[in-house]
């Protein structure tokens, strides 16, 4: 891919936290920080989360500018897509396929297709 068309890994996250893919969170919001391991795109820790009194997993992102940054990228999504479902804004769905909540969802709004009979 030539280098004016990548992306760079920060700008993706950049612009994946202003459009509310992803959250950011300062560290000083956390406390009790315990290292659980660490990987090529950062380190994952155990901490207190203060303002909601909570336990949980912090990631932190090594900045990188490198040639890599597509490669990070790459493995960063994929991590999100295996830990996380897929994100908002992918889907590996045809447009035209509805998820089972948006079928409970027309069903309990009577827009069921015609009934079939002793189906519930």
């Amino acid at each position: 891919m030539p280098e004016t068309t990548m992306i760079s890994a920060s700008h993706w996250l950049e612009n994946a936290i202003d459009q509310e893919y992803l959250n950011f969170h300062d560290f000083d919001k956390f406390s009790d920080l315990v290292p659980v391991g660490d990987g090529p795109l950062g380190k994952v820790y155990r901490a207190q989360w203060q303002i909601r009194g909570m336990v949980v997993a912090l990631k932190s992102w090594i900045d990188e500018t490198s040639k890599e940054e597509k490669r990070i990228l790459d493995e960063f999504m994929n991590e999100v897509n295996t830990r996380c479902g897929r994100p908002p804004f992918q889907t590996s769905a045809p447009p035209t396929a509805m998820s089972q909540i948006q079928i409970a969802t027309r069903i309990s709004n009577g827009e069921r297709e015609e009934p079939v009979k002793d189906s519930p």
